[in-house]
């Protein structure tokens, strides 16, 4: 897997991108010319003194990109492989489907003890076992379909910070690649290394 990250450039497009998460997904469907589950395509956008950085992991390099600069970019299977206790950060909707009249409807878990017993199971279920874990907060984010897909909508994620003991790394190593949760093409599922041990 490659983590690249980009500070993005201070400009309209950027802006404009930033605002709907469907010019972000085919913006980074492009850089691979291919879909985004094909790479294993996971990203996220952070803040910092008045900058934006888009972090983008994948199972090969990203192409060209003329909306930012690359500020880091290396293979992190090898600092998994080698660490049994991580800090991480996860981007994520914990929720349950529910059948309505025969049709699967998402819904998001309501309370923060429900949201939190959801990711701890998550990761258990995929070989970590969570020591600490602290929600941080709530984002909504916005996007536009056409209305055959379903019309403009607005979702919801969490930001979640926890310190894990890897159990089974090759669990681990498969989840990290596919990312937690739904959303995927929109922001959400990519976990980040915070912290080693």
């Amino acid at each position: 897997m490659i983590l690249t990250v980009y500070r993005l450039n201070k400009n309209r497009e950027t802006f404009k991108n930033l605002a709907d998460a469907q010019r972000m997904h085919l913006l980074i469907t492009d850089l691979f010319n291919s879909s985004r589950k094909d790479v294993n395509a996971l990203y996220r956008v952070e803040y910092k003194n008045d900058e934006a950085y888009l972090f983008l992991q994948s199972d090969i390099k990203p192409g060209p990109f003329e909306g930012g600069h690359i500020v880091k970019q290396r293979e992190i299977d090898d600092l998994l492989i080698k660490s049994d206790h991580l800090t991480i950060s996860i981007v994520t909707a914990p929720s349950k489907n529910y059948a309505i009249d025969g049709r699967k409807s998402l819904h998001y878990l309501k309370t923060e003890e429900e949201r939190i017993n959801w990711i701890k199971k998550k990761l258990l279920e995929n070989g970590m076992n969570t020591e600490y874990i602290m929600e941080r907060r709530r984002d909504d984010t916005f996007f536009k379909h056409n209305k055959e897909k379903g019309g403009n909508a607005t979702i919801s994620s969490w930001e979640y910070t926890c310190e894990v003991v890897v159990e089974d790394e090759n669990r681990m190593l498969d989840l990290w690649r596919k990312g937690l949760g739904h959303h995927k093409a929109y922001g959400q599922g990519l976990i980040l290394i915070k912290g080693i041990s």
